[in-house]
């Protein structure tokens, strides 16, 4: 599967574990970029209804990009992002 991007740019990640309705994991299937990883997704019921919880173990391989990930865009502005359209998406 493939998560497309503003500039047109996508990641393709694959499936690693699957169970309906309870977990997904996936992790980042091309070798070619500078970062890498896996993210878990669980869902599971509580009192007002769904609670989602995102894992993310990130991994940047190239020094120079470590930097501005850190220092510049911050370690958590995708997952950030990726929580705010996911809730705009899935108000009732």
């Amino acid at each position: 599967m493939k998560d497309y991007y503003s500039r047109g740019d996508a990641i393709t990640f694959e499936v690693i574990e699957s169970i309906a309705e309870q977990k997904l994991v996936t992790r980042i299937a091309d070798k070619n970029l500078p970062f890498g990883g896996t993210w878990t997704y669980e869902i599971a019921p509580d009192n007002r209804g769904t609670t989602l919880t995102i894992t993310e173990h990130g991994e940047v391989y190239n020094p120079v990009f470590r930097f501005i990930s850190r220092s510049v865009i911050g370690h958590t502005a995708q997952i950030d992002q990726y929580l705010i359209r996911s809730e705009r998406g899935w108000r009732f």
